[in-house]
């Protein structure tokens, strides 16, 4: 098991928030692919979650308060997250919002399955 540490951890190169490149949509690597480089069993800091979804601690914070990533687990007074929970969150979510958008999709008679 490892743990991106707050001096920059295992993502201490990625994109800064709002650069010019993810504005274009040519940034670093997919969000998809970044989460695939953890093991189920890594922990990641806040500043690891903030290299990840490339924004920043207050933005990774309210993605919390909204449940669009589980709550942290704290230990001796810091935030870690589990790279397993996160990816099944992230799961769960994108099944929940198919599903939804379905159900809309019936209700206005523009999918028929």
């Amino acid at each position: 098991m490892k743990y991106d540490d707050d001096q920059g951890g295992m993502e201490a190169g990625a994109a800064q928030c709002n650069s010019q490149e993810d504005e274009a949509g040519m940034g670093g690597d997919p969000l998809a692919v970044r989460l695939g480089e953890y093991h189920a069993d890594d922990m990641l800091t806040k500043r690891g979650m903030t290299a990840l979804f490339e924004c920043n601690v207050r933005t990774v914070q309210r993605m919390v308060d909204r449940y669009e990533l589980p709550p942290s687990v704290q230990v001796g007074g810091r935030s870690f997250w589990i790279a397993g929970r996160l990816k099944s969150w992230i799961a769960a979510i994108a099944e929940l919002r198919e599903a939804e958008a379905l159900k809309r999709a019936k209700r206005l008679n523009i999918f028929r399955a």
